[in-house]
């Protein structure tokens, strides 16, 4: 599998230790996607898919 980096963002972490924010996905192509959440002490991968 061969992928380019098209979106990424340093976020704040909210109090409790929660992370939010929003991924703009009109400007990208249909397709599947991986997003990678990396914090300090953890790393959380996820498929999304556009259609």
């Amino acid at each position: 599998m061969e992928g380019r980096l098209v979106y990424e963002k340093k976020v704040e972490v909210i109090a409790g230790g929660y992370v939010t924010g929003e991924i703009p996905m009109n400007a990208v192509a249909i397709g599947v996607y991986l997003v990678n959440l990396i914090t300090d002490s953890e790393s959380v991968s996820s498929k999304i898919v556009k259609f």
